[in-house]
């Protein structure tokens, strides 16, 4: 825990770190489940009747709350109605940051307060299926002009969700950085029944966009591991140019720490950014900034950092309201909330980047892009984030 405050916190700590009994007893015995740990609120209560923050923090942070767990959705994914923050109502709390600087408090230790900022990602997974979703859009609007017009420039192979570079332009205004994640191995998934992606890594657009990014001072690119069995180092020798790819975000979050982070440590990933729950925005390991996950097995931090995602659009989507307005309004009140003390993560995928079916949602980005602006929170890269957050490991 030493470690990760100095380095999540980027400041020296001295302090006396002691874990209680009954941290030490559930832990031991691999009782992971949250009932376990936490009873009247999400906090650990030792044999004496004391909060034992670090216990606490440990135990978020590092997402036990998942080890052992088989009651999984049918993509194979911890479920949010099993969690801590689901009993609770805390997803939107940053607690182990809370408990941290509780416990340090008590050990006469005062950490800075700095403001948060944002690392903002788009997941490509759909570059060349607008006709079907856009078509329909607008047949419903009964705009029939436009939907000649949209048939035509898809027949000349003008696609609609083909935006990388107007999604840049956009960022650029405001010289923000970003990290656009690309899936490499597009092989539909029988099992799980998830579509990876509809291009091909070597395509010439995806070529072409892969290198422009590259060669670009404020955008970078990662892998988007798809559903399949393959490894990581496989789909990242798929790309096609010459860049050190070292961040990934996994499809469909179809991600579990227990399974993947020794398969994480074990390849050329150095940064992950896959930790966010599908179904609600807010903290799956109730921590705002990016940390290196300790492994169980060997007692040693993972050789790898671990960026928690906060916000994705398809979470109002797929599983919320889905109105653009409220979306906004509920984007901002979290990142209201958060200012301080974290480094928010903001995924918004291509497709929803577009002007017809999703013309709302790209809107809301715009407006979401121009609130960081005038609140002057700063962006950053995958790079900086690794070269900030793994000092002190």
């Amino acid at each position: 825990m030493s470690a990760l405050i100095n380095a999540s916190y980027q400041q020296k700590v001295k302090a006396n770190l002691s874990f209680s009994d009954k941290f030490n007893h559930l832990l031991l015995n691999k009782l992971f489940n949250h009932e376990y740990w936490f009873e009247d609120k999400p906090l650990l209560i030792d044999e004496s009747g004391n909060p034992d923050y670090l216990g606490s923090a440990f135990y978020m942070v590092n997402s036990l709350q998942e080890h052992g767990n088989r009651d999984r959705d049918h993509f194979n994914r911890f479920k949010y109605v099993n969690s801590y923050q689901s009993k609770f109502s805390c997803t939107k709390e940053n607690l182990v940051d809370q408990y941290l600087r509780a416990f340090l408090k008590s050990q006469g230790v005062d950490l800075a307060k700095p403001k948060s900022k944002v690392f903002i990602s788009h997941d490509i997974d759909l570059i060349n299926s607008s006709i079907k979703q856009d078509s329909y859009y607008l047949l419903k609007q009964g705009d029939f002009a436009y939907l000649f017009q949209h048939i035509f420039n898809f027949l000349v192979g003008k696609r609609a969700w083909r935006n990388i570079d107007k999604i840049m332009s956009i960022e650029s205004l405001y010289d923000f950085k970003a990290t656009y994640f690309w899936i490499a191995q597009n092989d539909f998934d029988k099992n799980s029944g998830i579509k990876n992606g509809d291009y091909k890594i070597n395509s010439k657009y995806v070529k072409n966009t892969l290198q422009e990014i590259a060669n670009s001072d404020n955008y970078e690119n990662g892998l988007h591991k798809s559903s399949l069995s393959s490894t990581l180092n496989d789909e990242i020798a798929k790309f096609p140019i010459e860049e050190e790819l070292s961040s990934n975000r996994y499809h469909y979050l179809k991600f579990n720490p227990e399974e993947n982070y020794p398969k994480l440590s074990n390849s050329k990933v150095r940064v992950d950014c896959s930790l966010g729950f599908a179904e609600k925005i807010g903290f799956r390991n109730s921590f705002g900034l990016p940390f290196k996950p300790f492994d169980l097995e060997t007692k040693k931090s993972y050789n790898f950092l671990e960026v928690p995602l906060h916000v994705m659009d398809t979470t109002f989507l797929t599983y919320g309201d889905s109105d653009a307005e409220k979306m906004e309004e509920n984007i901002i009140s979290f990142f209201e909330a958060n200012n301080r003390n974290a480094v928010m993560s903001l995924l918004w995928h291509n497709d929803k980047c577009s002007h017809m079916k999703y013309g709302e949602y790209l809107k809301v980005f715009k407006n979401l892009m121009a609130y960081l602006y005038e609140n002057r929170i700063e962006s950053c890269s995958v790079t900086e984030l690794y070269n900030d957050y793994t000092k002190g490991y």
